[in-house]
């Protein structure tokens, strides 16, 4: 993954919980 897309499937994941 690169760095960004790696962030920004985090922060999808934290709004999804």
């Amino acid at each position: 993954y690169i760095e960004e897309v790696y962030a920004a499937y985090e922060h999808h994941k934290l709004e999804t919980l």
